[in-house]
């Protein structure tokens, strides 16, 4: 191309960057997101930038992620709603919930989660650094706004009760809910009160979860 002096068009490179992402070359990735900031004045398209925004979270260099994210909030189409999340997931992953928050507020606008995954993401930062307490506000102020939680939900939870040692109060999450998941020929059932009661119009072939058949892998 260089020979027939052909430039390369915005979505070749685009395509390079989610390329170098992808295959986890973090130092070409970037290398070849400023080229494309230098020659086409804007950003890789939102898919390659959010391949580059992951990778750069896998490789703990969050600063370079934010610095990259602010940057392309101040363009139009330059990120999106998973752009927001890869770097509060980040954050998280870090121990700064707070610092999330006020990422998504500023996003967004204030005092609002956007939605489930948001919620998930946050609930699970608190878990990781410990803060169960936080982690359970936060689980039943979603309820009261009005979001469902996931099975995702229940399994941060419950696994952040676990490694607390909690066990008991991990019948606060499941203990009022009766949450389903379709799979191939099997439905799943997190129990109400009585974990061995099954409801009669239930599913012949559903199974019944137990508290600690919830938890999830750390």
């Amino acid at each position: 191309m260089k020979m027939e002096n052909v430039k390369p068009n915005h979505e070749a490179l685009s395509v390079v960057v989610w390329a170098y992402a992808d295959s986890g070359q973090v130092d070409q990735a970037l290398d070849m997101y400023y080229y494309v900031i230098g020659l086409c004045d804007c950003g890789p398209d939102v898919f390659a930038f959010n391949s580059l925004l992951a990778l750069l979270v896998d490789c703990k260099k969050i600063e370079t992620a934010r610095k990259l994210y602010d940057e392309m909030c101040k363009r139009e189409y330059g990120a999106n709603n998973y752009s927001t999340c890869i770097i509060a997931k980040g954050l998280c992953k870090e121990g700064k919930v707070e610092e999330a928050i006020k990422l998504i507020e500023e996003r967004f606008e204030e005092r609002c989660v956007p939605n489930i995954v948001f919620c998930n993401t946050l609930i699970d930062g608190y878990c990781k650094r410990g803060d169960v307490e936080s982690a359970n506000k936060l689980f039943r102020e979603l309820k009261r706004k009005g979001f469902v939680p996931t099975l995702e939900t229940y399994g941060v939870m419950v696994n952040g009760f676990c490694k607390e040692g909690s066990f008991k109060a991990i019948d606060r999450p499941c203990s009022h809910s009766t949450f389903k998941i379709s799979l191939p020929n099997t439905q799943l059932i997190l129990p109400t009160a009585d974990p061995k009661a099954i409801p009669p119009t239930a599913d012949p072939k559903a199974i019944p979860l137990t508290a600690q058949q919830c938890q999830t892998e750390p």
